[in-house]
């Protein structure tokens, strides 16, 4: 389910209130650098995880805010198109 292809994939998975959709922006081995999670030293994404953020840093709760990384087994499917 998920590729290697990040930031084209939108992913569904639960928050401890709702379900939400993020876009996958890591996967596992990636570094992330200069997030709100972990400032001044970069996250590595450890095996079995990833890392989402939503589309509106500013104004998101997402692995950079909140969450940092997630465990791929929380995610349960994969959008194919957004409406508004």
């Amino acid at each position: 389910m998920l590729t290697g292809e990040k930031d084209k994939n939108y992913l569904p998975f639960p928050d401890p209130y709702d379900f939400v959709i993020k876009r996958l922006v890591g996967l596992e081995g990636d570094v992330i650098e200069n997030s709100d999670f972990s400032p001044n030293q970069p996250v590595v994404i450890a095996k079995g995880n990833c890392w989402v953020e939503g589309d509106n840093r500013k104004n998101s709760i997402d692995s950079n805010s909140a969450y940092g990384p997630i465990s791929k087994g929380l995610i349960f499917g994969k959008v194919n198109s957004l409406s508004f």
